[in-house]
């Protein structure tokens, strides 16, 4: 899942170093539809219908 509270994802892991390297960071550059630094955590992945996924997104943005 993506998520822009890096901070507070880093804090979970910082316990467990090797969850952290699952920890992807991302910004607008790599994802046109991001509007803030945010990071991808692979150890939180998620099954969502397209409809749910798309009420995460910014509509401005696209997709």
């Amino acid at each position: 899942m993506i998520t822009s509270q890096v901070a507070n994802k880093e804090a979970y892991y910082q316990a467990n170093p090797r969850a952290a390297g699952c920890l992807v960071r991302v910004n607008n550059g790599d994802f046109a539809f991001l509007n803030r630094d945010s990071v991808i955590d692979c150890n939180n992945a998620e099954l969502l219908p397209k409809a749910d996924l798309l009420k995460k997104f910014d509509p401005a943005h696209g997709f």
